[in-house]
């Protein structure tokens, strides 16, 4: 059995026009770290299905991603997606979520109909509003990825 690699997933998550791109490239630039947009895969991939199968599918997809990052060294991987309900997010796994908690409904029927706002633990960030992502950045960094244990 190999051991978990020591990285962590980032999972920046949230309905579509929240701010998860934003967010996720500054983070990505500040820990200089691998980031993987739910948009570019699936053109990658030519997948475009929406489907329950089809987002399960797209979450195991962005969880292998991050997972071979991690695996050739990197402290940390981030996945930008909409991950809209609990199946999807036990299937990406994610060690810290940040849920991009700033639109109040998809503009697209199927996936406002089926997203559940995550439960959210202690290394997990909701952002409320889309102002000023960099000062949000610094503040998910130092408060929870440098958190002195």
């Amino acid at each position: 059995m190999t051991p978990k690699p020591k990285g962590k997933k980032i999972l920046v998550m949230g309905l579509n026009r929240s701010g998860k791109t934003n967010f996720s490239r500054l983070l990505a630039t500040k820990i200089q770290c691998p980031y993987f947009n739910a948009d570019d895969v699936r053109q990658q991939f030519h997948d475009h299905d929406f489907s329950s199968v089809g987002r399960n599918r797209q979450a195991r997809r962005m969880k292998i991603l991050c997972d071979w990052a991690i695996r050739y060294g990197n402290e940390y991987a981030i996945a930008d997606f909409i991950c809209p309900t609990n199946e999807t997010r036990m299937l990406f796994e994610p060690d810290h979520i940040v849920f991009m908690d700033t639109v109040e409904g998809s503009l697209y029927k199927d996936t406002h109909k089926m997203f559940k706002k995550p439960v959210l633990l202690r290394d997990d960030m909701r952002i409320t509003e889309k102002v000023n992502f960099p000062e949000q950045v610094d503040k998910f960094f130092w408060q929870y990825l440098r958190r002195i244990k």
